[in-house]
């Protein structure tokens, strides 16, 4: 059964609202059994959805990250290369790069609408509030644990052993974050993107299974053989088994059919495979798997779709949507988690070396190098730079004049030009020029 059939047999269950008001007991909320149908027929299955889950979750984790201090401003001012939260993301943990943490945390959100990061502290110490390892738990195996009608905590179950994590009733913080996709119809768990294309993505299995049976049968939907007279039934049983050992399968294809002991005829039924043109349909249906999921087709390499001029603005859109949106989410909720209220340093990506940014960063560049009106440090700031002491200036070039200083040098000639021409008119005139003879002299026109 496809997962669009477990979806729909989900739905179709008669739903009764449950509201938790009990007095401290905690009351699990479990884990919706489609992920594992999900992941099967997903990443596992079908290779559209597993590019598409696999393209994102290696262009978020390929982003670098740093940690940054704010300016009393709350502007980035200063990166930072030493400190206790930046071996936090340098090394995670002993078995896992933050790059490979950060795929297993897109892919999860992506498949199942949920991801669970664990944070481990010392026990005691001056860092005892600093994590030293983050993990990412798996989705199946967590149960959520609510009373009172809010979220108090979470269990982890492995081989019937079983971690629990309390949520702090004051400050709301635990050493589990769930990361989740909004549902409109479960406080608790996240709607999977998996869920949206469930029947695309049965359609994409089943047409590749249908083409499959087809090339094991000769690339023909069957046979029709009919016998003169009744076989018995150990006839009809040998003939059975002879067709299907002898005449099936890819290995059989075009081998002629003998029939011995029998009077039989054999014809083909229904369609060949010209009439059927499964490629064009199981493109469409492979952009429609795209879509769900956000991903341009051409990332995938499916052609014939001319919404992106090229492969390059069909990057830069990934880039700039869904890659972007995924990054500014991680980012927001990871330092509300863990950093303290009211620190001056927080985690940041960084986009200074991804080559899918490039034509952004050129545009960027030239726009900051042509604004005259920033100073150095806005400037720097604009790309991405550190601010520096002394570069609070703004620089223009020298051939530009302030539109004050100009104005009055305009007067000064005006002025200097008639104080010229009165003294040319007197001097004709003491030569005898009257003064309409003056101005014609002059060339100029009373």
């Amino acid at each position: 059964m496809g997962i669009w059939s477990t979806i729909k047999n989900t739905f179709n269950k008669k739903q009764t609202a449950t509201f938790a008001f009990s007095s401290g007991n905690d009351i699990a909320e479990w884990t919706p059994k489609d992920y594992e149908k999900y992941a099967a027929e997903t990443y596992l299955k079908n290779v559209i959805a597993y590019r598409c889950i696999d393209e994102m979750a290696k262009s978020v984790a390929s982003v670098p990250w740093g940690v940054y201090e704010k300016t009393e401003k709350g502007k980035k001012k200063v990166r930072v290369y030493e400190s206790d939260y930046l071996e936090l993301i340098e090394r995670p943990n002993p078995e896992e790069s933050f790059t490979f943490l950060m795929l297993k945390w897109t892919a999860f959100l992506m498949m199942a609408g949920n991801s669970f990061l664990n944070r481990i502290k010392p026990l005691s110490g001056p860092s005892k509030d600093i994590p030293k390892e983050l993990y990412i738990l798996r989705p199946d195996r967590m149960t959520i644990l609510k009373s009172n009608g809010f979220l108090s905590g979470f269990e982890y179950t492995v081989d019937q052993r079983k971690k629990t994590w309390k949520i702090d009733p004051i400050t709301r913080q635990c050493d589990v974050l769930q990361f989740k996709t909004f549902n409109p119809i479960d406080d608790w768990w996240g709607a999977a993107v998996t869920e949206s294309v469930a029947r695309e993505v049965d359609i994409s299995n089943e047409q590749t299974e249908w083409n499959k049976k087809l090339m094991e049968n000769e690339g023909r939907p069957g046979m029709i053989f009919t016998v003169e007279g009744k076989l018995s039934p150990k006839s009809f049983e040998m003939m059975e088994r002879s067709l299907k050992e002898k005449f099936s399968g890819s290995a059989n294809a075009g081998r002629n059919i003998l029939i011995e002991g029998a009077k039989a005829k054999v014809e083909p039924y229904g369609w060949s495979p010209v009439d059927l043109d499964f490629i064009e349909g199981g493109r469409e249906v492979a952009r429609k798997i795209c879509n769900g999921y956000n991903v341009p087709p051409q990332l995938v390499g499916i052609p014939g779709d001319n919404k992106y001029s090229n492969y390059e603005s069909a990057l830069l859109h990934f880039y700039q949507n869904p890659v972007l949106f995924y990054l500014n989410f991680y980012k927001n909720e990871i330092n509300n988690w863990i950093y303290p209220r009211g620190s001056k340093l927080y985690y940041d990506y960084v986009l200074d070396n991804v080559p899918a940014l490039a034509p952004l960063r050129t545009t960027l560049w030239d726009r900051a190098q042509k604004s005259n009106f920033l100073t150095l440090n806005e400037k720097r700031t604009m790309v991405g730079y550190d601010e520096k002491d002394g570069f609070d200036v703004a620089l223009f070039p020298g051939n530009m004049v302030p539109v004050d200083q100009l104005i009055g040098n305009i007067d000064d000639v005006e002025k200097e030009e008639e104080k010229r021409l009165n003294e040319a008119l007197k001097r004709l005139k003491d030569k005898g020029f009257s003064e309409e003879e003056a101005y014609e002299y002059l060339g100029l026109k009373e």
